[in-house]
């Protein structure tokens, strides 16, 4: 993954149980133009984002990135490993925080800017507000602002988590959720990439790995994020995050709402929304002509 001879591996202690899995990655360009950020979705960890670590330091970036405390090779949160769980946003929040204070600004060489995807995006942004000044800017790709279903959907089935949280049903898989099976994904259904190749060395990472593997996700992660998105949704939030973001939107996302996406933009004090039309949810992971314009959209705004 990038330059080995450039890279760190290790691991920090988020709490008394929790150990964070972080890399880091020195460009070897003489003209360093600072450190990237990069902030995963759920589910992903370090080795999906090979080809987007390759890119950052040939742009003569260094890059730092965490997995996520339940995903990854860090620690995990339930005995059946694979289920996708979290007690709060907050959890998150803290460990990125964390991170910062103890890697970033020990190793890393500013100015810092923010590369953040998805769920990482969410989280990005809950960062950048609770903290202000400490990053110089920031990209986000398919942003989770919120979830990509009718309102009147939404409110059913915020009401059931909450209701099944509270009945004890909190770690168990929602319905229609299951463990992670390699072997099982097919291209053809999937609503990440349309890129067949990416598609399948991700497949083959977590069978190699199969402790990589995450399944999907439980009533309590479901409602720590409702509960989140409800958060960074009150009245003058983003508007209070002062510093240049990019927003780049996949046309053809069915996990986040484009329409969310919209609104962030008008709320965020400078932003800027490109819309990749067609493009699936992983934006980092599609194919080359919509990876090509979010590379090209990227080095205008950075």
């Amino acid at each position: 993954m990038g330059d080995m001879k450039n890279t760190s591996i290790g691991y920090m202690a988020a709490d008394r149980k929790i150990r964070l899995r972080w890399g880091g990655w020195k460009t070897v360009k003489a003209d360093h133009r600072g450190t990237v950020l990069l902030l995963t979705g759920r589910g992903e960890y370090l080795e999906k984002y090979v080809e987007t670590v390759d890119d950052l330091t040939l742009r003569g970036y260094d890059v730092y990135s965490l997995d996520w405390r339940g995903q990854g090779l860090s620690s995990r949160m339930l005995s059946n490993r694979q289920k996708g769980f979290v007690h709060t946003y907050d959890d998150y929040l803290s460990d990125l925080t964390h991170f910062v204070e103890t890697v970033i600004k020990s190793f890393a060489r500013p100015p810092f800017k923010m590369l953040a995807h998805s769920m990482g995006a969410h989280v990005g942004l809950r960062y950048l507000h609770d903290n202000p000044g400490e990053f110089h800017s920031a990209v986000l790709t398919a942003p989770l602002i919120d979830v990509a279903m009718p309102n009147a959907l939404k409110t059913i089935l915020k009401a059931y988590v909450k209701m099944a949280v509270k009945l004890g049903l909190g770690e168990r898989y929602v319905p229609g959720a299951g463990d992670c099976k390699p072997g099982e994904r097919r291209f053809r259904k999937n609503q990440l990439t349309s890129d067949r190749l990416r598609f399948e060395r991700v497949n083959r990472q977590v069978r190699e790995t199969p402790a990589l593997a995450l399944g999907g996700v439980t009533h309590q992660w479901l409602l720590a994020t409702f509960r989140s998105i409800d958060v960074i949704s009150r009245k003058d939030f983003l508007e209070e995050i002062d510093l240049p973001v990019l927003i780049v939107a996949a046309g053809n996302d069915s996990i986040v709402s484009l329409q969310a996406q919209a609104a962030a933009q008008g709320r965020l004090s400078t932003c800027t929304l490109v819309e990749l039309n067609c493009a699936r949810h992983e934006i980092l992971i599609e194919a080359d002509p919509f990876r090509q314009k979010f590379w090209r959209a990227f080095d205008q705004f950075i």
